[in-house]
């Protein structure tokens, strides 16, 4: 982990912490209890048989043997802490395998998730914590912690470091992940007071060299700056790199290749300190061989300080990505000052194991866009690509291209797909998909109203039925919400025969319509109406889509049913063939039926009776609160009354009427049948 440059804000912290735990999730830890009748040492913290699996190719497991005779005094953790107090030489802070740590505290913590926020060193032949920055405050795994398990596998006394780390990656492929801790107080305290003192500075990232002197030639100053290594003798490349050293402004995107170099570590140290110096370099690609995965490694480490990076490019000709690379990758894209959002690793050959490790490597950083363009995951299996696109949720662009991508792999890639919410672009060109890779994309990008592309293209498994999978995604038509929701932005990039190609334009709800529209640069309402008018009606006008729609809609779809474009593109033959089915097919009472003039007149009455009783009722309340009526009320609440009586008689009259009415016009309707019928029979007389 580099060095602060600079106080964070809360905002800051807060923000990568909560970043942070949507990656890591929670931690369950539980407190243990010491093994009985076990004295622990430093050699033996716990005993051999506490667990039944070590550390394959570890040091010296132990028992309780020769250092634990318990009539033997032995000097504690406590007495050698008061001894080392203010010593500063590594040399002399050694810790004896017998010396006693009693009084220590046992417990395990659970990972779920690929970033543990921890920096492990090795102390005395310990493995014990030196950084720790969880997720949010706890107890467990501080600094001067020791870690003596993982996974209920012993890391014993003296084991190897990297071995050590080795394993845990491995088990990092296989989340969750326990490790299992002892404290002791003593050691933590000698720990961060004399052993963490102790320790080399750490690197000095040191300024550039000074500017070229008189008379000075473009080699010699270019040697100066980098050492006797650099042997490229090309004009444009040693243009690009005076630029470079120089801090040039114009200059920001720079293509560099081992080649120039000669294997020396000390000009490849400077390489990065040139690196790590510059300022308006925005775009670095590195084109290393093979062999040269230190001095890679070592520019990775400089560039720890560069902020202005924003896309880095690493190519190989085809050979297997080292675990160094990975591994000093991850360390630089999680630190404080990187700002790179865009990865691009081409060429390499890619093993199930290392594709997990760049997947974890990108866990929790700033990259957006992973390129894996030419690198080979033929031994790529389906659990391991799980593994690592169950990691890759936070990509916006991922480009898969000529990586012999088949089924194996674009299952593992769908299994997730659904849940990369933030995915723009995919680029799966030069491959191996097939139709049914076609059919397991669309499925998984069914409910993905985001994805704007989707490259296919140089596929030669791909016909037509395989492009036509995508046609949903682009218009559900089984309803006029499915359209709505659909995506409007997805392109679909792919290449079949010409004869095929044909076909998948020439009906309305082909492929290569529906992207027309998605292309278009209307609106998305806009592009809402075409597909509606393409998919609904399908040239001529289907009643049965509309029979259903409430009613208060009608205005709605009469307007759209007027517009002159979409008359046109519902019916070819005649534009107002659409409208007059509507209206003459559609059945609602409410929208086409009139009530008739007596109708009008009841409705009316009735509701003037209801004023009136209303009316009456209220002066009947003011007469029962009064005790009497004056002469002039009473002569007004007979008269209403009278007036009451009158509509209820006119109203009662009316309803007769119309009764009269409705049996004649039911005899006319039956007239005719009578008429057929006596005109039958007198057929039938002889």
């Amino acid at each position: 982990m580099a060095d602060d440059q600079g106080a964070e804000s809360e905002l800051q912290v807060e923000t990568r912490l909560a970043a942070r735990a949507a990656d890591v999730g929670d931690i369950a830890v539980t407190s243990l209890v010491m093994p009985h009748d076990h004295r622990p040492t430093w050699r033996h913290l716990l005993p051999r048989n506490h667990f039944t699996d070590g550390v394959p190719g570890g040091g010296d497991a132990g028992g309780a043997t020769g250092d634990q005779s318990a009539d033997e005094p032995s000097v504690t953790m406590g007495d050698l802490r008061i001894r080392y107090d203010g010593c500063r030489n590594l040399e002399e802070l050694r810790i004896p395998a017998d010396v006693s740590f009693a009084n220590s505290r046992l417990y395990s913590a659970t990972y779920p998730g690929p970033i543990y926020g921890l920096i492990m060193i090795k102390c005395n032949g310990r493995v014990c914590i030196k950084e720790s920055n969880p997720v949010v405050p706890r107890f467990e795994c501080q600094v001067g912690s020791i870690v003596v398990a993982m996974n209920r596998r012993l890391i014993p006394y003296g084991a190897p470091f990297q071995r050590v780390l080795t394993v845990l990656r491995d088990a990092l492929r296989h989340p969750p992940v326990t490790l299992y801790y002892v404290d002791n107080d003593d050691f933590i305290s000698y720990f961060k007071e004399s052993f963490l003192p102790s320790l080399p500075p750490p690197k000095i990232f040191k300024a550039p060299p000074p500017e070229k002197e008189d008379g000075e030639s473009d080699l010699d100053y270019i040697a100066r700056v980098f050492g006797t290594g650099f042997v490229s003798s090309k004009s444009s490349a040693t243009r690009e790199f005076l630029q470079v050293i120089a801090n040039d402004e114009s200059t920001k995107c720079w293509t560099m290749g081992s080649r120039d170099f000669k294997n020396n570590m000390h000009t490849w140290e400077n390489v990065g300190l040139v690196l790590a110096a510059n300022t308006n370099l925005e775009s670095f690609h590195l084109e290393f061989i093979i062999g040269s995965a230190p001095n890679l490694t070592e520019i990775l480490i400089q560039l720890q300080t560069n902020k202005s990076l924003r896309q880095l490019t690493i190519s190989c000709n085809s050979r297997m990505i080292d675990s160094r690379i990975v591994q000093a990758l991850s360390l630089y894209l999680h630190c404080d000052n990187n700002r790179v959002s865009s990865l691009a690793l081409i060429r390499f050959e890619i093993s199930g194991a290392d594709f997990i490790g760049i997947a974890q490597a990108l866990t929790g950083t700033k990259i957006t866009d992973l390129s894996l363009v030419g690198s080979i995951f033929g031994g790529v299996n389906f659990r391991d690509a799980s593994s690592a696109f169950n990691l890759l949720g936070q990509l916006k662009v991922i480009s898969l291209t000529n990586c012999r991508l088949g089924v194996t792999l674009c299952k593992a890639l769908c299994c997730y797909l659904p849940f990369w919410t933030n995915l723009e672009k995919m680029d799966l060109s030069r491959n191996r998909i097939n139709n049914k890779c076609c059919a397991m994309l669309a499925n998984a990008l069914g409910g993905n109203t985001t994805m704007k592309m989707i490259n296919l293209k140089d596929n030669t498994q791909i016909n037509k039925g395989g492009v036509e999978k995508f046609a949903p995604i682009l218009c559900n038509g089984s309803t006029l919400e499915g359209i709505e929701y659909s995506n409007h932005v997805l392109n679909v990039e792919y290449n079949v025969r010409e004869d095929e190609e044909e076909i998948l334009g020439c009906h309305p709800k082909g492929i290569r319509h529906l992207l027309s529209i998605n292309m278009s640069s209307g609106s998305t309402a806009s592009k809402v109406r075409r597909k509606i008018e393409t998919v609904m009606f399908e040239g001529d006008f289907a009643v049965q889509r509309l029979a259903m729609m409430h009613v208060k809609l009608m205005p709605r779809t009469l307007r759209f049913l007027s517009h002159p474009h979409n008359k046109m593109a519902m019916n070819y033959k005649c534009s107002f063939a659409a409208m007059y089915h509507l209206i003459r097919n559609y059945d609602a009472a409410e929208l086409f039926g009139f009530p008739s003039a007596e109708r009008a007149r009841i409705d009316f009455l009735e509701r003037k009776n209801s004023e009136l009783v209303h009316t009456e009722n209220e002066l009947r309340k003011k007469a029962a609160e009064l005790f009497g009526f004056p002469s002039a009320e009473r002569a007004r609440i007979d008269y209403l009354e009278r007036k009451n009586s009158e509509l209820v008689h006119t109203e009662n009259e009316l309803r007769k009427k119309i009764r009269a009415l409705e049996a004649e016009i039911e005899d006319l309707k039956k007239e005719p049948r009578r008429a057929c019928k006596r005109h039958k029979s007198g057929d039938l007389v002889p």
